[in-house]
C-alpha cells in the first residue's frame, strides 16, 4: 500500500558497478519503504525516485513522508531502531558509494518529507569505477 513513482534513466548509472547500484539502491529503498509503512494517512505512503542526466552530470532524487522526529547527525540521519550498535549502516553505505563516485549527497528532513539528492560527474576520468 505504497504508491511508487520512477522515472530513471538507468542507461545514466553505467559508470558504476553493479553491486554498488544494488546496494546504493537496496539501501535507499529500504529506508524509504519502511519510513513509508509508518505512515498512518494512506495518501502520503509515496515514495517518488527521479534519476536523469543533464550534459556528463547525474541526479538522483529520492523522497518520501515519514513520521515523527528525525535526529540528524554529520549531515546523515541518525537511527531511529532501539539497537543503533546493529543499525543505521544503510545511510553511510549510501553516502560511501556515492563518495566512492566523486558524488555529493544531501539529507533533507523537513515538514514530514525526506528528500535524498545525489550529484554525480559521469565522466568516466572523473569517476573511480
Amino acid at each position: 500500500n505504497i504508491d511508487f513513482t520512477c522515472m530513471a534513466d538507468g542507461s545514466a548509472l553505467s559508470f558504476m558497478s553493479d553491486p554498488d547500484i544494488y546496494s546504493l539502491f537496496g539501501n535507499i529503498m529500504d529506508n524509504a519503504i519502511e519510513a513509508s509503512r509508518k505512515i498512518r494517512v494512506q495518501s502520503e505512503r509515496v515514495i517518488g525516485v527521479v534519476i536523469r542526466r543533464s550534459g556528463d552530470m547525474l541526479s538522483v532524487n529520492v523522497y518520501n513522508h515519514y513520521e515523527g522526529e528525525l535526529k540528524m547527525q554529520g549531515g546523515l540521519p541518525v537511527t531511529t531502531k532501539s539497537d543503533a550498535f546493529a543499525h543505521g549502516y544503510g545511510m553511510r553505505s549510501i553516502a560511501m558509494i556515492a563518495g566512492r563516485y566523486g558524488g555529493d549527497m544531501s539529507v533533507v528532513a523537513k515538514n514530514g518529507i525526506f528528500d535524498l539528492n545525489m550529484l554525480f560527474r559521469t565522466n568516466p576520468q572523473d569517476s573511480a569505477k
